[in-house]
């Protein structure tokens, strides 16, 4: 439980910690708002309480977590790294790997304010909008805080007032100047080493083979997911299989119960029958016979009974060793847990394909134009090239911006005079043949070109048998004239 006293005087009850801080090692915060707060983590305390309570300085051992101290280098400054990476490239692969190496280095990212959070018991929500991003997630934690990052700007007042190795992880900031120049802002003071790492180029042996380690084991759990699926399915049709079967079972011990009734009803009737035929001894020699036919009737029919049950009983026996042998068999046919390796073509691989971009799609192609390497002018104390040496970081870098100018869709775009002039000609034309194209459907203008085109083709007709009239004139008079002569 948590308590709080006030010049020792308890001001509320004691409030049980939540599930997940329970069992772990919890760091005093004291946070009011609008309030100055004078609290006490000396070794004694100031007032007297009603019960003994060991303070932070009287803190034992076992009963706390040591934290590297973080204290600064060589130089006596502590230092702030800015990676600078190309998204998807391994950048947080990176970061992990650098901070389990460097313990005392904290980060500060939004991702690491996610992971405070749920550290605390916060659980966001699984997101899936166009928004979110490894460098930005868009969370949604039902708090105001936390949900607009305000903390983010908290936190980034807090760190010039703590002194300590810091990672500043941003993907697009870190690549964009303007942006690199405000975050390095934050640490304008002479107990800063300011250190810009580049993560371009061909990454190193180690790193290649933990991405290959962390692509063997995605595989390796998806099949072992699969797998179990695969298992529990069989699990549950051998359990409707042995209720089938067990159904089945019920069903001939029914039957074999009934049988056992028909026997005993049959030999009850052998009994009776016998004793009819001694009672029958003294009446008539034609009753005599008649029960005697029946007597051996009834014996007949019993005999036939009992021999019908015993065939019947090897049958339940043969049912059950063949349920056992099916079971058997089942069992020993069960699908061993498969073991995955990885191809070719996998093993060639050099970054781990997410499940979310590190940049949105938009963040990207609006910013791309910005970005860059850094330099000395940009205000950092050294610039390390951590995979590839810096003319081949370089290389990489410019082949990639090519490539992403190729396959990105440009957001920012604006058209230029010789554009706008060239669409404006566009639409007049494209107006012009709209025109064109209603006048061409109008019935009203339809039937007036018909009408025109149906009197051109009769004058055309007139005109032609006129002329043809006027040959024939012309060669009668000819001939006429020719016989003048």
């Amino acid at each position: 439980t948590v308590s709080l006293f006030l010049d020792g005087v308890r001001a509320t009850q004691p409030v049980a910690l939540p599930e997940a801080m329970q069992g772990k090692a919890l760091f005093p915060v004291v946070n009011f708002k609008n309030v100055s707060v004078h609290t006490n983590f000396g070794s004694e305390p100031k007032c007297q309480l009603p019960f003994t309570c060991r303070t932070m300085q009287q803190m034992d051992n076992k009963d706390a977590v040591v934290a590297p101290s973080g204290l600064p280098g060589k130089d006596g400054k502590y230092e702030v790294v800015f990676p600078i990476g190309l998204p998807d490239e391994g950048t947080f692969d990176w970061l992990d790997e650098f901070l389990a190496k460097n313990p005392t280095h904290c980060e500060l990212s939004d991702r690491a304010i996610i992971k405070w959070a749920e550290s605390s018991g916060m659980r966001p929500p699984m997101v899936n909008s166009w928004k979110n991003s490894n460098d930005k997630p868009d969370v949604n934690f039902g708090i105001p805080m936390m949900d607009d990052f305000s903390v983010r700007r908290v936190l980034n007042a807090v760190v010039a007032t703590q002194p300590r190795n810091y990672v500043v992880m941003e993907v697009k900031a870190n690549l964009v100047p303007s942006e690199r120049g405000e975050l390095m802002k934050k640490f304008n003071t002479p107990m800063y080493k300011k250190v810009a790492q580049v993560t371009m180029g061909e990454p190193a042996a180690d790193f290649k083979k933990t991405i290959l380690d962390e692509l063997l084991k995605q595989k390796q759990d998806s099949v072992e997911l699969a797998w179990k699926i695969r298992k529990a399915e069989n699990e549950r049709e051998r359990e409707r299989e042995k209720i089938i079967k067990a159904q089945k079972l019920r069903m001939e011990e029914i039957r074999k119960e009934e049988l056992n009734r028909r026997k005993e009803e049959a030999l009850k009737a052998v009994a009776d029958a016998g004793a009819e035929v001694q009672e029958g001894e003294v009446k008539k020699e034609e009753g005599d016979a008649e029960m005697k036919a029946e007597d051996g009737e009834a014996k007949k029919e019993g005999e036939v009974k009992e021999e019908e049950v015993k065939k019947e009983e090897p049958k339940d026996e043969e049912m059950k060793q063949e349920v056992k042998e099916e079971e058997e068999e089942k069992e020993e046919a069960e699908e061993p847990m498969p073991v995955v390796e990885l191809t070719e073509e996998e093993k060639k691989q050099n970054f781990r394909k997410k499940a979310v971009s590190d940049l949105t799609n938009w963040n990207l192609s609006s910013q791309i134009a910005n970005f860059s390497l850094p330099i000395a002018e940009d205000g950092f104390d050294d610039v390390r090239f951590t995979w590839s040496k810096k003319a081949q970081a370089e290389e990489h870098f410019k082949a990639w911006l090519l490539r992403q100018k190729i396959l990105c869709r440009m957001e920012d775009l604006t058209p230029g005079d010789w554009f706008k002039q060239r669409l404006a000609d566009w639409q007049k034309v494209l107006t012009e043949w709209h025109m064109t194209h209603t006048e061409w459907n109008d019935p009203v203008k339809q039937a007036m070109r018909k009408a025109e085109a149906e009197h051109a083709k009769a004058k055309a007709k007139e005109e032609k048998k006129a002329a043809a009239a006027a040959v024939a004139a012309a060669s009668a008079a000819e001939k006429k004239e020719g016989e003048g002569e």
